[in-house]
């Protein structure tokens, strides 16, 4: 597991006075009566498996750690929505600012459109979403509510790239070396429909999203990896397909939440190799 969360992620979302948790959802103090900082959530999450083995942060952890009083509510959605619903939007930035992510507080008059005002944690100076470094452009939203959900919830994740990398846009990616499809009890979809070529979401409260992954130091985008978020699962089996792009290596994570009967401190992880147009089926 990665030893340390993204600065810009830990201090906007758990740092006293600024932080999300503390202004908007009054959360000062962590399960353990601690105080809510980045040190000690990132301590936290280190203890407890928050992380992904690419170091990103498992969003549904957010409930344990606030005690029940926060919880993860999926990606996506509209912007203003969220805002009329009063829960603040984060935002995750363009690709210039590689795991950065800042917070729609309000609907204003910009410059020259409507845009939103926001709460950037690392530059105090931009205030609103027109700023000349984020031009009202913003790759997917992150959606918190108040309170615990107690739905049984799974995150799956499949990687072929190397582990550092950027998110540039939730939509599907051509550079991506796998692409998933996951078939719940009833038939339903989420991923991507292997013979439409098309991103498909049929799975009620279900997102399908990509990442892009940026070698470092070098620029260029060296290819993508997929990610599954099912936020209430039903009885029965279901079944993940995994189409291979590339030949090579991959290996898929699954993260449990609300699963007495699952370790949920630690994610589930299969390995395999894939090549062009192969179909490998997990059943679970």
């Amino acid at each position: 597991m990665a030893s340390i969360a993204p600065p810009s992620l830990s201090e906007f979302i758990f740092a006293p006075g600024r932080g999300l948790l503390s202004i908007i959802y009054g959360v000062t103090t962590d399960l353990y009566g601690l105080e809510v900082n980045p040190g000690n959530m990132n301590q936290w999450l280190i203890e407890h498996y928050g992380y992904k083995s690419n170091g990103n942060l498992i969003w549904k952890k957010i409930r344990t750690y606030s005690n029940n009083k926060v919880s993860f509510n999926n990606f996506g959605g509209d912007v203003e929505q969220e805002l009329r619903a009063q829960r603040p939007a984060i935002l995750f930035v363009p690709e210039s600012n590689p795991h950065h992510f800042i917070v729609a507080t309000g609907k204003v008059r910009g410059t020259n459109q409507d845009t939103f005002s926001i709460n950037d944690p690392y530059w105090a100076e931009r205030t609103t979403l027109d700023d000349v470094n984020y031009n009202n452009r913003y790759n997917e939203v992150v959606k918190l509510k108040p309170g615990a959900d107690l739905r049984r919830g799974l995150a799956i994740y499949g990687s072929t790239s190397p582990s550092r990398h950027t998110s540039r846009s939730p939509n599907d990616d051509p550079k991506a070396k796998l692409e998933l499809l996951l078939i719940d009890p009833l038939n339903r979809r989420v991923g991507f429909d292997f013979e439409t070529q098309t991103r498909i979401e049929e799975i009620p409260d279900a997102t399908y999203r990509c990442f892009y992954w940026r070698l470092f130091p070098t620029e260029g985008w060296a290819g993508g990896s997929k990610e599954i978020n099912v936020m209430d699962m039903i009885d029965g089996i279901y079944k993940l397909k995994v189409l291979g792009k590339e030949t090579g290596t991959y290996s898929i994570s699954f993260y449990f939440d609300n699963y007495p009967e699952v370790d949920e401190s630690r994610d589930i992880e299969i390995q395999g190799t894939n090549k062009p147009g192969a179909i490998t089926k997990i059943y679970f």
